[in-house]
Parts: C-alpha cells; sequence; structure tokens
C-alpha cells in the first residue's frame, strides 16, 4: 500500500526543521507530536501519535511521517520518513563525540 500526501502544503526542506524545530532535544512532543502512518500490512496502515520523537528509531526505515512546525511567523507541516530522522540523530551523535 503506498501512501501520498496529496496536500501540497507539507514541506520537505528538513535542515533547517531538524535543527530549529526542537524535535533533537528529546523532550516530550505535547503540542507538535510526530505522526506516523506505520504500514501493519497491504491494507493496513496504523496512525500513531508519538509524544517523544525518538521513538522513530523503533520504526522501519521507510515509515512515513508529518509533524508541524510552530515557527515565528507560521506553522508548517513537514513530511519525511523514519530514516530522515533517523540520520540526522546519527549525525548529531558523530557531531558531539
Amino acid at each position: 500500500m503506498e501512501i501520498r500526501f496529496c496536500q501540497n502544503n507539507f514541506r520537505s526542506d528538513l535542515d533547517d526543521f531538524f535543527e530549529e524545530s526542537g524535535i533533537m532535544n528529546g523532550e516530550e512532543r505535547t503540542h507538535h507530536p510526530p505522526i506516523v502512518f506505520n504500514q501493519i500490512d497491504d491494507n493496513v496502515i496504523q496512525i500513531e501519535i508519538l509524544k517523544y520523537p525518538e521513538h522513530l528509531m523503533k520504526y522501519p526505515d521507510d515509515t512515513n511521517v508529518i509533524m508541524q512546525w510552530a515557527g515565528k511567523w507560521r506553522s508548517d507541516f513537514f513530511q519525511f520518513k523514519a530514516i530522515d530522522y533517523k540520520n540526522k540523530r546519527k549525525e548529531k551523535n558523530e557531531e558531539n563525540i
């Protein structure tokens, strides 16, 4: 089953999002949590709301995720995959060594 996000309003420019949204700081995301589209089998997609972004580490790499970033002037929705988060987390960990 393929998931298609039909709105053109989803952003996918992730560098600033990962750096400035607070998604990498490990805090609970009460107001703007990641929303995961977890494919259970060929016919079922389970939509999950995560309190902590680091829980994305347990999902398959190709898992679709959307998340809202409440920016300074407007709020935007971002679309990415679990692998994008995992790669950024790995990069951050390597910077801290």
